[in-house]
């Protein structure tokens, strides 16, 4: 569930490790164990990472503890450890249990990671917006070519979404445009 909301977040973008087999077959690993400081840095320098997020679930009796853990994708250093107490009969609760908790926590994963890289790895893209304009004379095709700064192609595509909205005079008046297509190009 957390890998899910995390990997629906704008701002990360997470690569699941049942998705590089081959990755896992050239450093010749069977089964991933994360307990192993060199093996995880192995993986996560193939993969070319950022950081790694773990997370774990341990009970003992009543009371349940979900943790998790921001590590550099290069060193394994812990960034930061996070810690949440639920009861056996809180845990699963969709408003206050985990499920509840799920945005909160990957909300904290985000901000604990811009924390640490304040924006690094800023990019420059060209998004060029084609989008029609409703005229009394029917539908005008258009474009515009804007250069956004963002940390991924999706990224781009959102502040470049809410750059053409405001060029074009804001909410209000967007009604009368449609974006038809955008491409997006890393300039940098």
């Amino acid at each position: 569930m957390l890998t899910d909301v995390l990997a629906n977040n704008s701002g990360v973008t997470v690569l699941r490790l049942d998705r590089f087999p081959r990755t896992l077959e050239r450093l010749e690993i069977e089964e991933v164990d994360w307990t192993n400081r060199t093996q995880a840095m192995q993986i996560g320098a193939a993969l070319n990472v950022d950081y790694i997020v773990g997370a774990t679930i341990t009970q003992l009796g009543n009371s349940i503890t979900f943790s998790f853990t921001i590590s550099d994708g290069r060193t394994l250093n812990t960034i930061t450890p996070v810690q949440r107490q639920y009861t056996t009969e809180t845990v699963w609760d969709n408003s206050s249990g985990i499920p509840g908790a799920l945005s909160g926590i990957t909300g904290d994963i985000v901000s604990q990671i811009s924390g640490q890289i304040a924006g690094v790895r800023l990019h420059r893209f060209e998004a060029r917006i084609h989008f029609n304009q409703r005229t009394p004379m029917g539908l005008q095709p258009e474009y515009m070519v804007l250069t956004v700064e963002a940390s991924s192609r999706s990224d781009a595509e959102t502040q470049a979404r809410t750059e053409w909205r405001r060029q074009l005079g804001g909410e209000p008046h967007v009604s009368r445009y449609s974006i038809v297509s955008m491409d997006i190009r890393q300039l940098d």
